[in-house]
């Protein structure tokens, strides 16, 4: 769960081309999702992302758990900083935009084949959070291959190249649900145009002081209202 999410919203959305799905719940019921990671128990934010979508929790957590209007609860408050309080240490040596670009796109890790899903987007509605408007992403690692992932295999830093342009950023790590499930967020990117190309780059931390770098390209900033 986000560390932001220290601070909430319960207003309403649409996203481009289709309606909420359902009227936002009240906003103790809300604070209470998002400090407990129980964000599936409330109503579906967007009618056109699904609750089967692989991107589904991460985009919710950013609908539900943005810029909360009002005071928050100070017990919710310090629930929410003990759950969140992980701190991401940046890489000491920064790739060259060349070599992120030859990231390779799948990787080969305890016998199991690994690919990166992205899901990069900007939220257009109005707010008064300064990280709404801004490029937020979600990524996930997948395989088609059976076996186990192993445990201390995590995100820890994205980039998202769009030409000459790269928005570098640390992450923050999702619960694993299910244990296979290796996710990862992030907000307050650069403002870049809705539709247009973008390549995302990951980080790999695989244990032991090793990293590995996983690239998903061909990807499209999607909009939502």
């Amino acid at each position: 769960m986000n560390r932001f999410l220290a601070m909430l919203t319960v207003a309403p959305m649409v996203l481009a081309g289709a309606a909420i799905a359902q009227v936002p719940p009240p906003s103790l019921e809300v604070l209470e999702a998002c400090a407990t990671n129980q964000i599936r128990t409330l109503p579906a934010p967007y009618s056109d992302v699904p609750t089967d979508h692989w991107a589904y929790e991460a985009v919710a957590k950013m609908y539900y758990c943005g810029a909360y209007r009002g005071a928050v609860p100070p017990e919710v408050y310090q629930r929410l900083v003990a759950q969140n309080a992980t701190a991401q240490p940046k890489s000491a040596t920064e790739p060259s935009l060349d070599s992120l670009q030859a990231a390779p796109t799948e990787v080969t890790l305890a016998n199991r084949r690994y690919q990166l899903e992205a899901y990069v987007w900007r939220d257009f509605m109005p707010s008064t959070s300064p990280n709404t408007s801004g490029l937020m992403a979600s990524v996930r690692l997948t395989s088609k291959d059976s076996g186990v992932t192993p445990p201390a295999l995590a995100i820890r830093r994205l980039w998202v190249i769009q030409d000459e342009a790269v928005w570098e950023t640390p992450v923050e790590q999702l619960p694993r649900s299910p244990q296979d499930a290796v996710e990862a967020t992030a907000r307050g990117g650069p403002t870049w145009e809705p539709g247009s190309a973008v390549e995302v780059v990951v980080q790999l931390d695989l244990g032991q002081g090793k990293t590995a770098w996983l690239r998903s390209p061909n990807q499209t900033i999607e909009r939502t209202f």
